[in-house]
């Protein structure tokens, strides 16, 4: 057994700590790709991987305890109670290690309080815990954080537009390997964008750099760029009786750290919009930006979204490639990957009519809850929500759903039209209302195999209330849309296929 194997079983073992923790019956586990880390009762510890990664070299035992002790430090600026400092790992003369004993270390562990997981951002807003007085603590210690951090020499050049040219073109190289033609597979082996979505992506953080390098230029000026946390998520704030603390800093390199507010409080906003919560996300953004007197905040904003969003991508692909093709831990990375690719692209895009098609029962409503997610899309109804059944007679005319439709549209929203749109005359009146306001829009044309339609059909009927339907009935008066152009029409195979494979092609059409 190597001796990182033999740490790793000893550290599993409770009398392995020299804080000894009465009642500790067995120790906690988890490890990152740079980290182990272990609980211990009320603690925590960290031991770094002997892992170099070119941003981050960890492969000797003189820069371990060297990164520790920044750890330490930097995260001390925003959980002072939480990092309590840097233990020597002992082997003992009779066997065995020890954390935090006597003698020559040969290892190094960062110990931590432990915080409670039950408060962690990430896991208060699953349970819908989350209102927006907790926003604005998080936002009042963030503001005077960055107040405080370090800037100047050392610092501002991490927020140059040649810098963030250098970061940029780093993302678009290292997540070319991953495009590929819808049913092919990319350089890395497995497809996670098309490459028509990747040269999107290109064109337009491109662009930005090129349109607003004055502005970049004056955000150094100012002293906006700032030594921050570099890794502010929902996974690494914690809402503690004693206040809201953020913890897990990027301590391996400044060029993570080092960045623009703006950048920051994107990050953060970014991982709100991925996970459904975009009321939560503009309300931080605008409280952070009134609260720090950030007038310009809102026109950088969505192009850091944009790249954090590319950033998340690239690991996630990166992570899919270490699984083995096919397997549920690489697809279900891929698929991650997809997602955030797709709302990189979503922030560059208008606002977008997209008309679910196709017959009752085919699983439209299911699919359109999906793919509307990176737009943060409207989803409209035909039977207005009130939980009439597919295929019966709609709560509210066309015509006023279509009215809603260009009112949300107006707002800057896309819109996903959950409706048969049965007939060809009633799709082309949705395109020519779109193209009078200024939209485009497109058909998600929603095929799917009888057998399963008539399954979905014989339990629908057993429902007393729902009535009894036959398939023929159902599929009546329905008129395929051969009407609507290929560059317009994205066809899914409902049930057979990933909703992120069908949000690709979508975002396929929009993107040209």
């Amino acid at each position: 057994m190597t001796k990182p194997d033999r740490l790793m079983a000893a550290f599993l073992k409770p009398d392995s700590y020299r804080l000894r923790v009465t009642g500790v019956q067995e120790v906690g586990f988890t490890e990152t790709h740079i980290s182990r880390v272990y609980f211990v009762g009320d603690r925590v510890y960290k031991v770094k991987k002997p892992v170099d990664f070119g941003f981050l070299d960890f492969t000797t035992l003189e820069r371990r305890p060297h990164f520790c002790e920044q750890e330490v430090v930097l995260n001390r600026r925003l959980a002072a109670e939480v990092y309590l400092g840097v233990l020597p790992i002992v082997e003992q003369k009779a066997g065995g290690f020890v954390v935090g004993g006597d003698g020559a270390a040969i290892e190094y562990a960062v110990e931590m309080k432990r915080l409670p997981a039950d408060r962690m951002l990430d896991q208060l807003l699953e349970r819908g815990e989350v209102d927006e007085a907790m926003m604005d603590e998080l936002v009042r210690l963030l503001v005077d954080f960055h107040r405080r951090a370090a800037t100047g020499e050392g610092v501002d050049e991490f927020g140059e537009p040649a810098k963030l040219r250098y970061n940029a073109e780093e993302n678009f190289s290292q997540t070319e390997d991953f495009a590929a033609p819808e049913g092919r597979t990319g350089k890395a082996g497995f497809r996670s964008l098309s490459g028509q979505l990747h040269d999107f992506l290109s064109s337009k953080g491109r662009s930005f750099l090129d349109t607003h390098e004055s502005l970049l230029q004056e955000r150094v000026r100012r002293g906006k760029i700032r030594e921050g946390h570099g890794d502010l998520h929902t996974g690494n704030i914690c809402f503690t009786d004693r206040g809201v603390v953020a913890y897990d800093c990027i301590e391996f390199t400044p060029r993570f750290r080092c960045a623009d507010v703006a950048a920051e409080i994107a990050f953060l906003a970014m991982d709100l919009d991925f996970k459904q919560f975009r009321s939560l996300s503009d309300y931080f953004v605008e409280r952070y930006r009134s609260l720090a007197a950030d007038l310009q905040l809102g026109q950088l904003i969505d192009y850091y979204k944009t790249y954090f969003s590319i950033v998340r991508a690239k690991v996630r692909s990166m992570a899919a490639g270490g699984h083995p093709p096919h397997s549920s831990e690489h697809e279900s990375a891929r698929l991650e990957a997809m997602s955030y690719f797709h709302l990189a692209a979503a922030y560059d895009l208008p606002p977008t009519l997209v008309l679910m098609c196709g017959p009752p029962l085919s699983g439209k409503s299911w699919l359109a809850e999906r793919i509307a997610r990176p737009f943060g899309a409207v989803v409209l109804k035909s039977d207005g929500g009130n939980g009439s059944h597919e295929g019966q007679p709609a709560a509210r005319s066309q015509d006023a759903l279509r009215d809603e439709a260009l009112r949300v549209l107006g707002r800057a929203s896309t819109v996903i039209v959950d409706a048969s749109l049965a007939r060809s005359a009633e799709r082309e009146r949705w395109f020519a209302a779109a193209a009078r306001a200024g939209h485009p829009a497109v058909v998600v044309w929603v095929q799917c195999d009888e057998k399963l339609i008539r399954g979905r059909l014989a339990t629908r009927s057993a429902d007393a209330r729902a009535g009894s339907t036959s398939f023929d009935e159902l599929m009546q008066g329905f008129e395929p849309p051969a009407e609507i152009p290929s560059t317009k029409l994205v066809t899914a195979a409902s049930g057979q296929e990933p909703a992120e494979e069908i949000a690709s092609r979508l975002i396929d059409r929009l993107v040209v």
